[in-house]
C-alpha cells in the first residue's frame, strides 16, 4: 500500500515533468555528496535543476503520464524499467549550455553519465545527448556562418585593392630612393 508521502511525490513529479519541456535522466554511481553539490552549483548558473530520484517512483509517474500523453508512452516503452541510481536534470530553453556543463563535469567525474532525455518533445538516448553536448553553441555557429559569409567579400575587396596598394608601395620606395 503506497503511503501518502509517495503519492504526493508522484503527483509533484508528474506536474514537474509535464511543465518542464527539457529534461534528462542521468546516472550516478558512488558519487560523493560533495561532488553532487558541486555539480548542482555549476548547473545552477544555467538555471538548471538537479534532483536525485527514486527509480520506482519515476517509473510510476511515467506510467501514469503515459495513459494521457503520447510522449510519455514512448518513454515508458523504450526506457523502463530503470536500473542504477538516477537523477533528474531539468533545463530551460537554452538547454545546450546545461548539457555542455554536465558533459564537461561528467568527463572529469567518471561516475556520472547520461541515461536519456527529452528535448523539444523528442526522446534522445544517452549517446546522442553526449553528441549534442559536444556540439558548439548556437551563438558560435551563427558567428561562424557570419564569418564564412563575410570572407568572400573581404577577399574580393582585398584583391581589388591589391594592385593599387602595390603601386603605392612602389611609388613610396621610389620617392625614398630619390631623396
Amino acid at each position: 500500500m503506497p503511503s501518502q508521502k509517495k503519492k504526493t511525490y508522484v503527483e509533484d513529479l508528474s506536474t514537474f515533468l509535464t511543465t518542464t519541456k527539457h529534461f534528462v535522466l542521468v546516472k550516478f554511481d558512488n558519487t560523493s555528496h560533495q561532488t553532487l553539490e558541486k555539480l548542482r552549483k555549476e548547473l545552477k548558473k544555467d538555471d538548471a535543476v538537479f534532483k536525485v530520484l527514486k527509480n520506482t517512483l519515476f517509473e510510476k509517474t511515467v506510467e501514469n503520464l503515459s495513459k494521457t500523453k503520447k510522449d510519455f508512452k514512448e518513454l515508458a516503452k523504450s526506457v523502463l524499467p530503470l536500473k542504477e541510481n538516477s537523477a533528474l536534470l531539468s533545463m530551460n530553453e537554452n538547454y545546450h549550455n546545461t548539457l555542455s556543463a554536465f558533459f564537461k563535469f561528467a568527463k572529469a567525474e567518471k561516475t556520472l553519465s547520461f541515461k536519456f532525455g527529452i528535448l523539444d518533445a523528442k526522446l534522445y538516448p544517452g549517446i546522442e545527448l553526449e553528441q549534442l553536448a559536444q556540439l558548439p553553441s548556437k551563438e558560435v555557429i551563427v558567428e561562424r556562418i557570419a564569418g564564412f559569409l563575410k570572407s568572400p567579400q573581404s577577399m574580393l575587396v582585398y584583391s581589388l585593392k591589391f594592385n593599387i596598394s602595390k603601386l603605392v608601395h612602389v611609388l613610396q620606395a621610389r620617392s625614398k630612393q630619390s631623396n
